[in-house]
């Protein structure tokens, strides 16, 4: 063997050794790497209509607290307090609450520390089956605006509260694939969204309108 092809072998055998470590490293990265709470975006077997692994409309209050005490979201359910609602913030620092009735998880609001784009959840889901918009606020007005997905058990609530004379104009719109996503409601999942507003304590459906894509929508 000439000295140029023992030094193609010796620099080809080196590469390889590299990427098996580098593999080897990533590998182990990825599963040591905490568990995200955002994992409902990814998850195959927990779909949006749930998160970490919790139904509303199905799993049991007992379920739904051995499941957060297992991500170690909660230490003990010795420690719970019984009460309608449980208040929560994951490691990530999102805000989480879940509504009990009936020993029975009813709905699961999830607020975001960290920025989630509405054109996140369209792109996976596709388009909300209903639109609800409405101006919101005590000490600033926010343009908010409800998108139903009632076959998956989900209300995403989008919108801005920086600029309300901005958000408000018809040539700039109010539901944008940019529009920060300010709370995600899981509830079971409906027929309808006529149906899951019930879920939220929505007795009139009425004030919603169909989705015709992004663009201005008046509330």
């Amino acid at each position: 063997m000439n000295k140029n092809r023992r030094t193609g072998l010796i620099i080809a055998i080196t590469s390889l050794f590299m990427i098996i470590v580098i593999s080897y490293y990533m590998l182990h990265l990825f599963r040591s790497s905490p568990k995200s709470t955002y994992n409902f975006l990814q998850d195959d077997i927990c779909k949006v209509s749930c998160w970490e692994n919790i139904v509303a409309g199905q799993d049991s209050e007992l379920d739904a607290l051995k499941a957060l005490i297992r991500e170690k979201l909660i230490n003990d359910s010795a420690n719970y307090v019984r009460s309608d609602w449980l208040h929560l913030f994951t490691k990530e620092g999102d805000e989480v609450s879940i509504f009990f009735l009936d020993e029975k998880v009813q709905r699961i609001d999830f607020k975001p520390k960290s920025v989630l784009l509405l054109s996140t959840l369209i792109d996976k889901l596709g388009e909300p089956e209903k639109v609800y918009v409405n101006i919101e606020g005590e000490h600033e007005v926010c343009h908010v605006s409800y998108l139903y997905y009632p076959k998956d058990g989900l209300r995403i609530k989008a919108g801005s509260c920086e600029d309300f004379a901005r958000v408000s104009r018809f040539e700039e719109g109010n539901i944008l694939p940019g529009t920060p996503i300010l709370e995600l409601g899981f509830v079971e999942v409906a027929a309808n969204a006529e149906i899951m507003v019930q879920s939220f304590g929505i007795t009139n459906s009425n004030s919603m309108i169909d989705w015709y894509g992004y663009g201005y929508y008046a509330p």
